[in-house]
């Protein structure tokens, strides 16, 4: 099969984000699937800006095409939603001087970028699938980044239902997030799929705890542990309350955030404030010591803000489960995280903006060490049983191939 990928990020090289797993995708159905990959994206990082890369690359049988587009502040929502539509038209316009595609596999990121995709459904009939990683323009509502009934809420809405019912498979990454597609955008639930996140088994693997990440910042004692992106939807004040009362209790934790986005001035500057030693804030650190970093934790942290289940997964989660850690989780419990816990005893879940059960928690694991460990365990079992980047790569195999049968998801 010959197959397309569009996203606005594409870099295999980075850890995180979609294009991160996007890349792995490509790889997985090139070298155990015999498809022909190609991947539209563009020359830019959200986490670097403006990088030097080439036109196009030909990543070891995997063709990636990069449109130039203008760098902007993610925080600057106007400037990012224009910038976000030139980025689709150029994404279009590429797609269309290449030759035609069984299928293409299009993201949410940025939003309009199914655009993309619907034109050459209507000029060529290739059919697309359409993955959603954040649902928009519900999402900003949520947020309050945008305002419920203004005009581009409203354009936008009608958007994402057209480019919804127009896709051949929509491919849900929760079941919270299926849910939410059928209710609210009235999608037949035959016509969604749920495909998780995954993580590359090969790649993260349990390791020793004694790890070069906690001896060159000198960390002792019990770590836990936030990899990721500091973003508007994960609530990191609860986070900084937990560590506040596990300082005041003496308790021998630290809380190591690591990543950046639009909260990470707010938490230095609380940090500072309150003097919490117990928290220790870091840049990421690269695509080659990011297991080594998953592995220097006695758990790992997920967050997410009340009202975002269902519009958006922290893919994190996936990557802690292939560490062999147990998940604590800061999330609803209708979520898939919340699930995935319940029915595999990774790790626990408390309730979203729990300050108080998040410092319980981290108090019981210290304690209970030898229930920490299972959960790691089990965590390892489950991704090797269904989440792992192999069998995330054979879902979508499926999924491709029904699409250019013409048949719904299965």
């Amino acid at each position: 099969m010959r197959v397309c990928i569009l996203n606005e990020f594409f870099y295999p090289d980075m850890v995180g984000g979609t294009g991160f797993v996007l890349s792995q995708l490509a790889r997985r159905l090139h070298d155990d699937h015999g498809f022909e990959v190609h991947a539209v994206t563009s020359k830019n990082s959200y986490r670097s800006g403006q990088i030097e890369v080439a036109d196009f690359e030909d990543w070891d049988g995997v063709q990636i095409h990069r449109v130039e587009v203008e760098s902007v502040d993610r925080a600057r929502t106007v400037q990012r939603f224009l910038a976000n539509y030139r980025f689709s038209c150029l994404v279009a316009k590429r797609l269309a001087a290449l030759p035609r595609f069984d299928a293409v596999l299009v993201s949410s990121a940025p939003p309009f970028l199914p655009l993309a995709a619907l034109n050459a459904k209507r000029r060529t009939g290739t059919p697309y699938l359409y993955i959603v990683y954040d649902l928009e323009p519900d999402r900003a509502v949520t947020l309050r980044v945008a305002k419920p009934g203004s005009l581009p809420v409203r354009l936008l809405g009608a958007w994402q239902r057209r480019w919804l019912h127009n896709a051949a498979t929509v491919v849900a990454i929760g079941r919270c997030m299926k849910d939410l597609l059928v209710e609210r955008y009235a999608l037949p639930p035959d016509r969604v799929a749920v495909v998780e996140v995954g993580a590359d088994t090969d790649e993260v693997k349990p390791l020793s705890r004694d790890t070069q990440f906690r001896r060159e910042h000198g960390l002792e004692g019990f770590i836990l542990l936030y990899s990721g992106n500091f973003g508007r939807y994960h609530d990191f004040d609860a986070v900084l309350d937990a560590a506040a009362t596990l300082k005041h209790r003496n308790v021998p934790a630290t809380i190591v955030l690591v990543g950046n986005g639009v909260k990470e001035a707010d938490i230095k500057a609380r940090v500072e404030r309150e003097a919490l030693t117990n928290v220790r804030v870091f840049p990421f650190v690269s695509h080659d010591a990011f297991p080594d970093l998953l592995a220097s934790a006695d758990m790992s942290l997920v967050t997410l803000e009340e009202g975002m289940e269902g519009l958006c997964m922290p893919s994190k989660f996936y990557s802690i489960l292939a560490s062999g850690r147990a998940t604590l989780a800061m999330v609803s419990p209708v979520t898939e995280i919340a699930r995935v816990v319940a029915e595999t005893d990774c790790g626990v879940v408390v309730g979203t903006a729990d300050a108080t059960g998040l410092a319980h928690e981290v108090e019981r694991a210290i304690a209970e060490p030898e229930r920490v460990v299972r959960q790691g365990e089990n965590a390892r079992k489950a991704i090797e049983a269904e989440y792992s980047n192999r069998r995330v790569a054979e879902k979508f195999a499926d999924r491709f191939r029904d699409a250019a049968r013409g048949d719904g998801p299965r």
